[in-house]
């Protein structure tokens, strides 16, 4: 079996900021494309109830509020961009 690599696209000299926006890019991605599958559950090919969906934007609410709550309370002045 042959053992795959993965080359880094790190930049060695990759600043705490400059990793931030990078990984912060880069999993605002992903969170927004998981975000808008959860969304294509309402669809007409699916069946829910008003109680399964309240549940799912309260889960999705409280996530953002416990994201917005540790900025707040570390302090992050490197914009994403």
């Amino acid at each position: 079996m042959v053992k795959r690599t993965r080359k880094s696209t790190v930049p060695k000299d990759e600043t705490k900021a400059d990793k931030f926006r990078r990984l912060a890019n880069q999993r605002l991605r992903k969170a927004i494309k998981e975000i808008e599958a959860i969304g294509k559950l309402a669809a007409v090919s699916y069946e829910s109830t008003p109680d399964q969906i309240g549940k799912i934007v309260a889960a999705l609410n409280a996530a953002v509020t416990r994201v917005d709550k540790a900025f707040t309370a570390g302090g992050s002045d490197v914009p994403i961009i």
